[in-house]
């Protein structure tokens, strides 16, 4: 047998360095995930999914591809047990601020103790679970609905916090919102890309009402029982859900994660450039909330 050629020391060398020049470069183009888990800035890249805040508006929390960031003056810092989790799904219970409820890519979890320990909650659900929009019930705080996306999209319900899910109809592929109506248990709304539809959910397999004829961002109900809707157009509210009337709401052409009341009339908008608008008088005026 024929002895192999020596590998000479350049070639060693050259090796190495090139391992080297490779780890430098992959450095410097690959996202800085250990700075991004940490804090986020507006208008850093971090899509965005949706938002939630404390009763008392002290807190506001963003759910993002990079898990959960709280407001902290001008930046937004990680919730270190959420960090990674793609959190597209927030909810929690304002009479019980303890519970909460998140989901996302394969998972939709609750915790009872404020965010220390959490549960997974899939039982009723398909695998390979892609939850992206969560809804807890403006009428009863045990009731949640989620949108699965999928090939063929629909809506679970839940009756017992979580505890188990059962289908509750098909939706648009296209879905980016959907609400309960304060008063209103057998109505829910849901948003799409191109219209805003009503269902009646007292009539199963009924085809649904069509609200709004162009691409909804945003909706929720209104603790007196309207609703309100954020389009191309603006901000719009609705008592009958027929009728709809302007609303004095300018995000400068910012995208809406969505639009959030508490029962005592307060609301905020977060927009994908974390720019976060409130209201103190059930949505009549809002400005622009400083850091």
């Amino acid at each position: 047998m024929k002895k192999g050629k020596p590998i000479r020391f350049q070639t060693i060398l050259l090796g190495l360095l090139i391992l080297i020049m490779a780890g430098v470069v992959w450095g410097l183009l690959k996202p800085d995930n250990d700075n991004l888990a940490d804090s986020i800035q507006p208008g850093q890249n971090t899509d965005l999914h949706t938002f939630h805040f404390s009763p008392d508006k002290s807190s506001i929390w963003v759910g993002t591809h990079a898990g959960i960031f709280e407001q902290n003056g001008d930046k937004w810092d990680s919730i270190e047990s959420l960090a990674y989790q793609d959190v597209m799904g927030l909810e929690y219970d304002a009479a019980a601020p303890a519970n909460l409820f998140i989901s996302g890519h394969g998972f939709i979890q609750r915790s009872t103790d404020g965010g220390a320990r959490w549960t997974n909650l899939t039982s009723g659900l398909p695998e390979g679970l892609d939850a992206h929009l969560l809804h807890m019930d403006r009428n009863d705080s045990n009731r949640l609905f989620v949108f699965v996306a999928a090939e063929n999209s629909a809506i679970y319900e839940t009756g017992d916090g979580g505890e188990s899910w059962q289908f509750l109809m098909n939706a648009p592929n296209n879905t980016v919102a959907m609400t309960s109506v304060k008063g209103k248990p057998d109505l829910l709304l849901v948003g799409t890309d191109q219209k805003l539809l009503a269902y009646d959910l007292s009539t199963k397999g009924g085809q649904p009402q069509q609200l709004l004829d162009e691409p909804v961002y945003a909706v929720t109900g209104m603790p007196d029982g309207d609703v309100m809707a954020i389009t191309p157009s603006g901000a719009k509210r609705s008592a009958d859900r027929i009728a709809w009337s302007e609303v004095s709401l300018n995000l400068n052409e910012e995208i809406p994660l969505g639009i959030r009341f508490l029962d005592n009339g307060q609301g905020l908008v977060v927009t994908d450039k974390l720019t976060v608008y409130e209201t103190r008088d059930h949505g009549e005026t809002w400005s622009r909330r400083a850091p």
